[in-house]
């Protein structure tokens, strides 16, 4: 076969029956893998549907491993159905943490939960911290375990440090729990806890918004919602609820009202008599745990009752007429679950105004008279209680008849934690703020009515009925709750405040000519620095100033390198006590100084180098390190290189340095003396010449940056008031800051520090998971034990389980707490007697008081004239065979202290004639100081007890016996009743 026009030959066959067949070419195929990459890496099943197509050629067994599409298309595996598969309960426990972005009324921010795969049944714990997930599961293993006699088998969770450190995992070997948790970033591996979170929250959110209900009771809302919850049908279950699954009895939904609606508790037990209101109108907040009965919200007071007997109103909602329409902005309620406007956010209820609901309310009476202008809590709280009209007529019984019996009787409140405060005379808005109703509202036609006068007819004759009235008195208060300090400079430089006090610091060090930059030199130590950052405030409480202060790590100090020596003395409590006595008792001035960055003041011998503080380094040399010229604080010499630095000027200008206590010191003339105790950077003067006092202080400011506070009144952290009549010293703040650092300050107050005769063992109770909050709470208490000797035997208590704290011995220290929440104001009292002549001293002690050692405790007492200036209760190091032994160890102690007491009024010019007085209620003790007896019961005392002899002898101690109901230092010694 040729082409015509050309002549070519194209194909060429021969004759084979009659045919000419023709061999066509095989057609060139492209590899799979070149269109998988022409295709941009496209898929098999693209390549194969356009082979289909005709428009590629390739074959039709392709397959390929492209590794540059496992890395660029890698994606999550899809999750496989899972099936019911748990035969019982218990088998495998899901739980989860959710925190919320709004702190609850009483102070909750998370919640665990803990669900049942076989049942689905969830169990909620609110939490203040996510340290308390063991505590809380400890507690919901104990109850599930016991109340269907099962072990857990299986605990799944996801991998936080909550659910996975030493602790959890100790208890689950110990308890043969199998413990699993999803990878990280992997919600959909907890699913069954993941999901149950959302529906308890779309359920929480939502009655909320549908009763106005501020989101700081998301707890109560959060108990509702997990009730509710437990009592729906499951399409897992087969349309069973989890409380049938798990409890095999059906649900009784009867029971059930709306969340956030009015309710009406019966109080005819608390009526005061017959014509005494039976009601009052309250909020339904949702179901008592341990009681078959309703939890009401009296939002006035806050509190909230317990009842069975209550009647609803389950289509008025109180808290939506709450808000005030002058003074409160609107509600928003934003995507995040439970968030709330900033302004309302943890706003007690009894901060709204009330206003009764318009004419045309469901439930309301039209006969009633509607107010233009919201009522008064105090209104509302006459109109609803004592008008029994204002009760609608279509309120349905609490509870069925089939389920009362089992339910108490009796109304027990409970103090709502929103609010403990009584509201002011008047909440209501002023006219000038006052919405005016339009003209077409139904509301403008009537007239506006003052509530009616409230008849008091009680026969207690008073001095309102008499006509008598007192002048009202009312205050403008208000809360300020200071921020936090920042605890690293990324935190406190975005804050102008800081940043300046961060300034003057640092102007400060160079000022002073602190440290000269050199090259770095890698065989030094060099330390690091950070800063540190601290309000200031006065003594009552309001802002002095913000400190920022650099502080060198001295941790990474080595010995005998950069540091040698390090003691350094501060003045001791007894001898501020002890001064002040004298100058309240003298009449003297007493003046308070504080040195400025003190420490920077000392000249250190060693050689130092310390990197550039954050924010503050050199554009020019960056990597030079700062050569320290002068003490820094938080290096280990620093606060000796400063002592060394003061008191050698005090020393230099004529002062003499006391022996007995090395940070005070003496300076006499002829006529007067002056007084100078240092605690660090804190300087008390005093002395029987105000000229020459402020001649010294004058003195101190050329040398010593200060500054000049005046009179004594917050000297570490004593709050101090003086009067005619004597010097008052108090911690009310130290300990308002206490209560409210350990969440303590809504505890009820109790009377004594610790029931009597109460003896606290190394191995009672369980013990603790953490001890940290013990011993920071324990160790707070000691420094308050300077005014408070009220207390100090109850913290010596506790004090000896610092190592080893168990849950008997948190409690004790709680009930410490609570005692000074009812005695935040009491304190030392130091009167201005002028007879500071006479020591008297009471010793006693115990016998083998210690349940575990068998060791007995000293306590005493030591007066200057009629004020308490020393007291100590103490553990005896050894173990006394009788009474008679402690009781002399105990003197022994005692005398020591009075001796030392002597000693320092020595040096202070200060002679004291007369012997010291010491009071003992044991007669053979007092024998015993006073005779040189050994006999066979006191042979075996070591020698250097027996001083106390050597003392009499002298003529410097008299031993007096004192009966047991007048000896003071019993206190000491053991709890005390009230």
């Amino acid at each position: 076969m040729k082409d015509n026009q050309t002549g070519a030959h194209l194909l060429q066959a021969s004759n084979k029956d009659h045919l000419y067949p023709f061999h066509a070419f095989q057609t060139t195929l492209i590899p799979g893998p070149t269109w998988h990459k022409r295709l941009g890496h496209c898929g098999d099943k693209v390549l194969q549907r356009l082979r289909q197509n005709n428009f590629i050629s390739l074959s039709s067994n392709f397959s390929h491993n492209c590794v540059s599409c496992k890395l660029g298309k890698s994606h999550r595996l899809p999750f496989h159905d899972v099936f019911h598969s748990c035969t019982a309960p218990l088998e495998i426990i899901h739980s989860d943490v959710w925190q919320s972005p709004v702190i609850s009324n009483l102070g909750f921010k998370y919640y665990v939960s803990f669900i049942d795969d076989f049942s689905r049944y969830t169990w909620v714990y609110p939490m203040r911290r996510k340290s308390e997930v063991y505590t809380h599961f400890c507690n919901f293993q104990t109850l599930v375990e016991n109340l269907f006699d099962r072990k857990i088998k299986v605990f799944q969770s996801d991998g936080g440090g909550e659910f996975d450190n030493i602790i959890f995992n100790n208890h689950f070997l110990k308890s043969g729990i199998l413990f699993r948790k999803s990878c990280p970033d992997t919600p959909a591996q907890n699913g069954v806890a993941e999901r149950k979170h959302r529906h308890l929250l779309e359920l929480t959110r939502t009655m909320l918004i549908e009763a106005s209900i501020p989101p700081t009771f998301w707890v109560d809302a959060l108990y509702t919602a997990t009730y509710i919850v437990n009592r729906l049908p499951t399409p897992l279950l087969n349309n069973f609820t989890p409380f049938e699954k798990l409890f095999n009895k059906p649900p009784d939904f009867n029971f059930l009202r709306v969340f956030g609606c009015a309710c009406f508790p019966n109080f005819i037990a608390k009526s005061s008599n017959k014509l005494s209101p039976r009601s009052t109108r309250c909020v339904f907040i949702g179901y008592a745990p341990g009681y078959k009965g309703y939890r009401c919200l009296e939002p006035i007071s806050g509190r909230v009752y317990i009842s069975r007997d209550v009647l609803f109103h389950e289509t008025d909602f109180p808290f939506s007429t709450l808000v005030s329409r002058t003074t409160s902005p609107p509600v928003t309620i934003t995507d995040l679950p439970l968030s709330w406007s900033p302004s309302s956010t943890r706003s007690p209820p009894a901060q709204y105004v009330f206003s009764l609901p318009s004419a045309n309310t469901s439930g309301s009476l039209q006969s009633t008279p509607h107010h233009t202008s919201p009522l008064t809590p105090q209104a509302f709280l006459r109109s609803s209680s004592s008008s029994g009209d204002l009760i609608p007529d279509d309120l349905s019984p609490s509870s069925s008849s089939s389920s009362s019996s089992s339910i108490p009787n009796d109304l027990t409140p409970f103090d709502h934690a929103a609010t403990k405060t009584s509201p002011p005379s008047s909440l209501s808005p002023s006219t000038d703020n006052t919405t005016t109703p339009s003209n077409n509202s139904p509301s403008s036609t009537l007239p506006s009515l003052s509530p009616p006068p409230v008849v008091n007819i009680h026969p207690m004759r008073t001095r309102a009925k008499d006509g008598i009235f007192k002048p009202k008195t009312i205050f403008n208060l208000s809360v300020f709750s200071p921020p936090d300090d920042p605890t690293c400079f990324s935190q406190a430089q975005k804050f102008p405040v800081w940043r300046a006090a961060m300034a003057d610091e640092f102007n400060a060090l160079i000022a002073n000519k602190t440290w000269d930059l050199v090259p770095w030199d890698s065989t030094k130590n060099v330390v690091a620095c950070k800063w540190v950052y601290k309000t200031k405030f006065n003594s009552d409480g309001s802002v002095e100033r913000h400190k920022a202060r650099l502080v060198a790590q001295g941790f990474k100090q080595q010995a005998g390198v950069d540091f040698t020596e390090t003691f350094s003395p501060v003045v001791k409590p007894t001898t501020v006590r002890l001064v002040l006595s004298v100058v309240v008792a003298r009449g003297w001035c007493i003046r308070q100084l504080d040195v400025k960055n003190a420490f920077l003041h000392g000249h250190l011998t060693e050689e130092v180098f310390m990197r550039q503080p954050p924010g503050f380094i050199h554009p020019s040399f960056p990597h030079h390190v700062c050569r320290l010229k002068k003490a820094l604080y938080g290096l280990k010499q620093a606060p000796r290189a400063w002592f060394h630095r003061f008191s050698g000027f005090l020393l230099s200008q004529g002062f003499s340095q006391s022996k007995s206590d090395s940070s005070m010191f003496v300076f006499r003339t002829q006529t007067h003396v002056v007084y100078i105790l240092l605690y660090v950077d804190d300087i008390l003067i005093t002395g029987s010449s105000v000229v020459l006092v402020r001649s010294i202080i004058q003195s101190l400011s050329t040398q010593f940056a200060m500054k000049d506070l005046g009179d004594i009144h917050f000297f570490l952290g004593l709050q101090t008031k003086r009067t005619s009549k004597g010097l008052f010293l108090s911690q009310h703040k130290y300990i308002s800051d206490l209560l409210r650092r350990f969440h303590l300050h809504t505890v009820k107050p109790i009377r004594t520090p610790l029931p009597s005769r109460t003896t606290l063992s190394l191995t009672d109770g369980e013990l603790l998971t953490d001890a940290t909050e013990y011993r920071s709470m324990v160790g707070a208490l000691q420094y308050l034990i300077l005014t408070r000797p009220d207390i100090t035997y109850a913290v010596h208590l506790v004090s000896q389980f610092m190592h080893a704290p168990r849950t008997t011995h948190l409690l004790a220290v709680k009930r410490i707490y609570r005692y000074l929440q009812g005695t935040m104001d009491y304190g030392l009292w130091l009167q201005s007697n002028r007879d500071i002549s006479l020591i008297v001293a009471y010793s006693d002690a115990d016998w083998a008081g210690c349940p575990d050692s068998s060791r007995s405790t000293t306590g005493y007492a030591i007066f200057l004239g009629p004020n308490l200036i020393s007291w100590r209760s103490k553990k005896q190091p050894t173990v006394s065979k009788s009474s008679t032994e402690a009781e002399y160890r105990a003197i022994a102690y005692t005398v020591q202290d009075t001796l030392f007491i002597r000693s320092l009024m020595a040096e202070m010019g200060l002679h004291i004639s007369s012997p010291v007085q010491l009071h003992c209620d044991n007669v053979s003790a007092s024998y015993l100081a006073v005779n040189p007896i050994q006999h066979d019961r006191s042979k075996h005392i070591k020698i250097d007890y027996h001083f106390v002899r050597e003392r009499v002898a002298h003529g410097d101690l008299v031993v007096k016996y004192v009966p047991t109901q007048l000896q003071l230092a019993d206190i000491f010694t053991k709890n005390l009743s009230s």
